[in-house]
């Protein structure tokens, strides 16, 4: 009788089971690692460059509407009774930082039924005023008061209003129809620039006021 070769009742020799080993499996997982992290690393540094400009957007706005708004009070102004309607003090604070105080005659409060006077803006320094003041740009309206007549120190802090919190510097040039000058008084100048600073942030703005 003819049939396979061997013994009758051999074992025939079983291969191996496809299937990974336990190195083949932490290769296999260490290279997936390394190819998501060379493709994450591109969307995180993406949005991290998004953030930045959002965040850098945000604060060239506020610094906008702060020196805009700055600007538009001068816009609302009336024949001052006497003495000069604009006033621009140079001044600096100990340092170097520019602290410049900005004064006039305004009809900004007609809408407020309010008496017509004064607008005034300067910062606040945390050194200046008890720790519950925010440091910042202020604003203040008052009323009945003559530009020629407000001392920029001797106003009540907790009468501000605040417009820019943190505000570290505040340097304001007008144009008095021949050049940009930085200390006026007189007439309303025909321009004004403002620039403000802010945690290492600065802005120039420039507006013209109508004749």
């Amino acid at each position: 009788m003819t049939g396979s070769p061997g013994r009758r009742g051999a074992r025939v020799p079983l291969r191996p089971s496809p299937g990974f080993t336990l190195v083949e499996v932490l290769l296999v997982l260490a290279l997936v690692g390394i190819v998501a992290a060379v493709g994450i690393a591109p969307v995180v540094h993406t949005v991290g460059l998004l953030t930045g400009v959002e965040d850098g957007f945000a604060e060239d706005t506020a610094f906008r509407l702060a020196a805009s708004r700055l600007a538009a009070d001068f816009q609302h102004r009336l024949p001052v009774p006497q003495g000069p309607a604009f006033r621009l003090v140079r001044r600096d604070k100990f340092g170097g930082n520019a602290n410049d105080v900005v004064v006039a005659w305004s009809g900004a409060s007609r809408t407020g039924n309010r008496p017509q006077g004064s607008v005034l803006y300067r910062v606040i320094w945390p050194d200046d005023a008890a720790s519950e003041i925010m440091p910042g740009l202020y604003r203040w309206f008052l009323g009945g008061v003559l530009p020629q007549q407000v001392d920029p120190d001797q106003i009540s802090f907790d009468r501000g209003q605040l417009v820019l919190p943190d505000v570290s510097a505040l340097r304001i040039q007008v144009h008095d129809g021949a050049a940009w000058v930085g200390q006026y008084e007189g007439e309303f100048p025909l321009g004004m620039e403002i620039h403000l600073e802010r945690q290492e942030r600065a802005l120039t703005y420039v507006d013209w006021f109508p004749r």
